[in-house]
């Protein structure tokens, strides 16, 4: 009776070791989850905000190339101060071919 009472309480032994060893593994389990998890999240943030960059860069990338083509438009084709002028100039050019024409 003695060693049966001796292996119980070895046997109880044992067992609550090996539970508080399994308590410890699951804990350190949901420890590297968390971890895992909060890794994932950093990283999904991460891309959200460079795509979020990238698309911001690109708006202004476009918006950059369209004042340039507009001012490039500008420069190649003449202003309507311009435009007048010219046409103020081959006015008086068109009178005097025509004074001429008249003597």
């Amino acid at each position: 009776e003695r060693e049966r009472d001796r292996l119980a309480e070895t046997k109880r032994r044992l067992l609550d070791e090996y539970e508080e060893k399994c308590d410890k593994l699951v804990a350190s389990m949901r420890d590297v989850e968390a971890h895992f998890e909060s890794v994932q999240d950093d990283r999904e943030r991460a891309e959200r905000e460079r795509a979020a960059r990238e698309e911001d860069w690109r708006s202004r990338v476009r918006a950059l190339e369209g004042e340039l083509e507009k001012a490039l438009s500008e420069r190649a084709s003449p202003s309507t101060a311009d435009a007048r002028a010219m046409a103020e100039r081959e006015r008086d050019e068109l009178s005097q071919k025509a004074s001429g024409l008249a003597l």
